[in-house]
């Protein structure tokens, strides 16, 4: 919270600073992109990892690790904002550079690989997102061994490529193999082993495996509000994801107060522009459509804000401004479920929270 109240005494005297030799400004600057990109303001987050990017240069030169490194973090915030061609070819280049500098299977080369698979995802480039994560996991297996946690990230993150791919079968058995191990490695309630109870989750969200879902959800919420606290991002994600299986099994009261909570949460803490925040009203007002039960108008009223407001922070172009406007299309002519739409799967991609 102090980080949010005196962001733009600090924010906008270094946007105006121009690259120095200082490593003191470096971290300072390293520091504040990685905050402005937590919070979704991802405009101001590439301004300052450009600005990382070019002291880093001044300082120890275009091909050193530290400077690939600053390259790879603007490129993953290139993807957040839909400039997915810019993060394509930065990723591209950085991989090849960090492969000559360290080798094919060190583990910051092999981080840079997921992240130019979630590119290609994003991009549409499924087949190619599908082969980058699977050689990184073959290369983390072969250079950590199986119970390595890099190595069950990796095993996420191709389960998350399935799950995109609307692989469910597949997805579900790698989440639940990396939950296997991190709950025997870590212990049940260890913040790791929630995050592989919501990855699994997720998955089975989208095979409308709806009672599955719940009763994770339900233990992660639990143990994220008691570890964690109510308004922490992950805690509402979970309250988010919960409503998600609350509503596929038309249990409308429950989604709707626990959307409403998650949104409020949001809210106060994140402000009305965030990614997650629009995340949550857009769920909000999908479940009104989908009750059908006279809250069109309340639907209509919800998407159109949420529209706006990413139209004005993504912009017209983004991927996820373009599903915006077609649901809201969709929810202005009252299409139904019947028309085309599941509610485990088209609409998973507007589903709030990280893997």
């Amino acid at each position: 919270m102090t980080c949010r109240k005196y962001q733009t005494q600090v924010i906008v005297p270094l946007s105006e600073i121009a690259p120095s030799k200082s490593k003191t400004q470096l971290e300072v600057l390293k520091r504040v992109a990685w905050f402005l990109h937590d919070e979704g303001k991802y405009a101001q987050a590439r301004e300052m990892k450009i600005k990382v990017v070019a002291t880093c240069t001044e300082l120890v030169g275009s091909k050193d690790r530290e400077t690939l490194t600053a390259k790879g973090k603007l490129a993953v915030t290139y993807c957040r904002e839909g400039r997915l061609k810019e993060a394509l070819d930065l990723q591209r280049e950085v991989l090849a550079e960090l492969k000559q500098v360290l080798g094919s299977e060190h583990p910051e080369v092999l981080t840079v690989m997921s992240h130019l698979a979630l590119t290609c995802l994003n991009s549409g480039l499924l087949e190619e997102a599908l082969v980058l994560q699977k050689n990184a996991l073959e290369a983390r297996l072969t250079v950590l061994g199986p119970a390595h946690p890099d190595t069950l990230t990796a095993m996420s993150r191709l389960g998350a490529t399935y799950r995109n791919q609307e692989r469910w079968a597949e997805a579900i058995k790698l989440h639940q193999d990396v939950l296997e191990a991190r709950s025997n490695i870590l212990g049940n309630e260890h913040l790791d082993t929630l995050m592989a109870k919501s990855s699994l989750a997720y998955s089975y969200l989208g095979a409308e495996q709806w009672s599955d879902a719940q009763n994770l959800l339900e233990k992660v919420r639990e143990a994220r509000s008691r570890l964690l606290g109510d308004e922490h991002m992950d805690t509402l994600t979970a309250m988010s994801r919960l409503a998600y299986a609350y509503a596929g099994q038309k249990l409308w009261d429950q989604a709707i107060t626990l959307q409403k909570t998650a949104l409020d949460g949001w809210l106060k803490e994140f402000g009305e522009d965030h990614p997650e925040t629009l995340t949550a009203m857009a769920w909000l007002a999908w479940t009104y459509w989908q009750m059908d039960q006279g809250r069109l108008e309340e639907a209509k009223r919800l998407y159109n804000k949420v529209l706006m407001a990413r139209i004005r922070v993504l912009g017209e172009s983004h991927p996820t401004t373009a599903n915006t406007r077609k649901v809201l299309e969709d929810i202005q002519n009252n299409r139904s479920k019947s028309d085309g739409y599941s509610l485990g799967s088209t609409s998973l991609t507007d589903l709030p929270g990280r893997n």
